[in-house]
């Protein structure tokens, strides 16, 4: 075994821990929701009596990460990866929570959609 394997096998022994976790809390955060956000489109109408296009839209305001992400890879520069993906972390669980917790009017889902738009880039790769 030559001296490059053996330093990368030390690496992952030492840091391979936090690239499960990172893996883990990737895969079931904000990407997740964005695939899986359309399944709940009906069980919202019905339960809520909103339409289709009026869930689609509060939806799209979700897209405001795109605006936010020159901010959050702003802040990850000034503050540090860590500080700024922790408190993105949190809002998104927040949001989650919130989002299950909704009692009817449609303005909650707009500010849990426009909440978990802004947070979304801080819980992303980019950080």
């Amino acid at each position: 075994m030559n001296a490059v394997a053996a330093t990368v096998r030390q690496e992952w022994r030492r840091g391979g821990a936090v690239v499960l976790g990172s893996h883990l809390a990737m895969s079931v955060g904000a990407g997740l929701y964005f695939f899986v956000s359309s399944l709940f489109v009906i069980p919202l109408s019905e339960a809520f009596d909103w339409s289709r296009g009026t869930i689609a839209s509060a939806a799209a305001i979700g897209a405001l990460g795109t605006f936010s992400a020159p901010l959050i890879g702003k802040l990850t520069d000034r503050f540090g990866a860590r500080r700024v993906a922790c408190i993105s972390l949190f809002l998104l669980g927040l949001t989650f929570v919130g989002m299950s917790q909704m009692s009817g009017p449609f303005r909650q889902f707009l500010i849990f959609s426009a909440i978990f738009g802004l947070s979304a880039p801080g819980c992303a790769a980019m950080t």
